[in-house]
């Protein structure tokens, strides 16, 4: 039988949290207070204003990745692209996912997002114009999340997983 664990949870901002504090001293192993810890030790530890989740980094959201998407485009590309590229975010992905944090975002939530961006209508032409919108508006978006992903904000990638519409540019 293997040892069981410590584990510290807790709440902060909102946000639930798990760390692994260390192994138990149950019937198998002697307390080293390091490594493999006794009540009170974990207890000491979870008390502690150092505790491991007391230095948590804060959320990163997909606000503070545009943010930081528009300082990188604007030393690169021509401002006029950036204008209208930031427009186009404040426009479609702000109202909706500005708030959200970016390791909280599925390819559920991403999918329901990029279809809420098409035209319910009968006409074909303006449905397929409205996807063309949306794959264009989903490139900007997807690229400020990648690089948040390059930078460590965030170690999963669920928007690679949403594709674009399909034979809807001309």
């Amino acid at each position: 039988r293997r040892s069981s664990t410590w584990l510290l949870r807790e709440n902060s901002n909102g946000r639930r949290h798990k760390r692994r504090l260390g192994l138990a001293d149950d019937e198998n192993i002697a307390a080293d207070h390091i490594t493999v810890l006794s009540f009170e030790d974990a207890l000491k530890v979870a008390t502690a204003n150092d505790r491991p989740t007391a230095g948590l980094v804060p959320r990163y959201t997909v606000n503070a990745a545009l943010t930081t998407y528009w300082t990188y485009r604007r030393a690169k590309s021509a401002k006029y692209a950036v204008e209208s590229d930031a427009f186009s975010m404040a426009t479609h992905v702000v109202p909706a996912l500005g708030e959200t944090d970016i390791a909280d975002l599925t390819k559920e939530k991403l999918q329901a997002w990029r279809d809420s961006l098409v035209k319910d209508t009968d006409d074909p032409e303006l449905k397929r114009r409205s996807k063309a919108t949306a794959n264009r508006v989903r490139s900007t978006f997807y690229a400020a999340l990648n690089l948040a992903f390059e930078n460590g904000h965030v170690t999963t990638t669920p928007w690679l997983r949403v594709p674009p519409f399909k034979n809807v540019d001309l």
